[in-house]
């Protein structure tokens, strides 16, 4: 059977893996795993921009060795050459996802 992979990857907000793991299994109807990785996205950032290039953080987790699906979570701000900013990025017809939710805080907008 297929699963979902949840990895997080530079995810400071933890507290909401529970209630988005039950979520996605309400849903999808599929199995969801929780996962970490070591995966050390510094080297996608842009200083001119301030933000880390969601391509590349997605090329290089690259993990097609099952019929698995994975959703990479990040804290970082996101953007890919064309966009300011993305909220995500996936591969088409792949395996692989990444959401961030860096621009889904009031906080980035000065809201408390």
């Amino acid at each position: 059977m297929t699963n979902l992979n949840l990895v997080c990857v530079d995810f400071r907000e933890c507290n909401l893996l529970a209630s988005l793991k039950s979520s996605l299994i309400d849903i999808l109807s599929y199995p969801v795993i929780l996962g970490e990785d070591k995966l050390n996205v510094e080297k996608f950032f842009e200083p001119d921009r301030g933000q880390y290039n969601a391509g590349g953080i997605l090329s290089s987790y690259d993990r097609n060795d099952s019929d698995d699906r994975t959703i990479l979570l990040t804290s970082v701000d996101l953007y890919i050459p064309i966009f300011t900013f993305v909220f995500g990025l996936a591969k088409l017809n792949g395996f692989t996802g990444i959401v961030s939710t860096h621009r889904l805080r009031p906080e980035f907008y000065g809201l408390p």
